[in-house]
Order: C-alpha cells, then sequence, then structure tokens
C-alpha cells in the first residue's frame, strides 16, 4: 500500500484486498471491518465511520489498486447491503459523463426577483417588482393592469400582447 493514500483509502484498500477472491462480483463487508483494517494498519480509527463509506460512493474515487482489479469496462462500486453492511459490487458504468453534444443553454438575466400584486381597485391590480439595494428593500418596478374577464378578450388582443411582450 502506498504511504501517500490517506487513512480512509488505506482502510478500504485493506478491506478490499483482504476479501478479494478470483472472479468475484461482489465483495461483503461491514462496519466492523472497517475499525478492524484501521487497527491493523495502525491508523486511527476514524469517529465517523460512515464517512469512509460515503466519501468512496459519492466524493473521491477507489484507490488505483483497487480499480486495476476490475476488469476491462467494469469498475468496482460501494454499496449498502443491509444494517450496517455494504458490498463492493463490480457494474459495467458507474459514473455517467456529461455528453459533450449537449451544450449548456445560458438565459439570459435569468436572476430570480421578487414580486408583489395589489389590487387598486376591483379590476385593477399593481404588480411590484422589489431590489435589494444598499442594505434596503426597493421598488424597482411598478406597472397597473387592467383585469378583463376572459369572455371578452379577442384575438387581436392576445396578439397585440404577444407582439409587445417579443
Amino acid at each position: 500500500m502506498a504511504d501517500k493514500m490517506n487513512r480512509y483509502a488505506q482502510i478500504i484498500e485493506s478491506i478490499f484486498l483482504s476479501k478479494l477472491k478470483p472472479n468475484c462480483r461482489e465483495i461483503l463487508f461491514s462496519r466492523k471491518d472497517i475499525e478492524t483494517a484501521s487497527l491493523a494498519l495502525h491508523v486511527k480509527t476514524p469517529k465517523n465511520l460512515g464517512d469512509v463509506l460515503y466519501s468512496f460512493r459519492y466524493r473521491t474515487e477507489l484507490p488505483e489498486s483497487i480499480l486495476k482489479e476490475a476488469p476491462e469496462g467494469k469498475e468496482w462500486i460501494i454499496r449498502p447491503a443491509g444494517r450496517a453492511q455494504y458490498k463492493f459490487v463490480l457494474v459495467s458504468q458507474a459514473k455517467i459523463e456529461p455528453s459533450e453534444l449537449l451544450v449548456e443553454i445560458k438565459i439570459p438575466d435569468s436572476t430570480p426577483r421578487l414580486i408583489a400584486a395589489q389590487f387598486i381597485e376591483r379590476d385593477l391590480i399593481c404588480l411590484f417588482e422589489f431590489v435589494f439595494y444598499k442594505g434596503d428593500i426597493k421598488i424597482a418596478q411598478e406597472k397597473h393592469y387592467r383585469l378583463v374577464p376572459p369572455d371578452e378578450v379577442t384575438t387581436d388582443d392576445v396578439l397585440s400582447y404577444r407582439n409587445l411582450s417579443a
């Protein structure tokens, strides 16, 4: 084992290599194995044993010594296998890589804004847009809209509104 590996990597590598058998596709282990491995390696036992597993499931790669034990086109991952039980599992594809064919679409001025509406009259509302400016909340825009019953809206009204919005 390389001296440059951190203790989590040393522990997980020790558990994997001690239980690895030829042609196996799963290797079962428990939280107790983490304690046992840390004692055998003379490294400080982590206070949070779950973090050892979490770090290799979600944050970092498994040690190179484990990765190289996987056949071509496969890789080892850690999965839960019951209460305080886990397993190394050989899978075809563990990581989902983004496709370079799909590009990121940026939406100009997509910052969410704080708005509020208030009735002025029965059929008239006021729409406010607020901004945070120098420690205070200020009104950025104020617009008044007359409410129209749906049956009074014509096709021409909709078309002219669309032209204003574009």
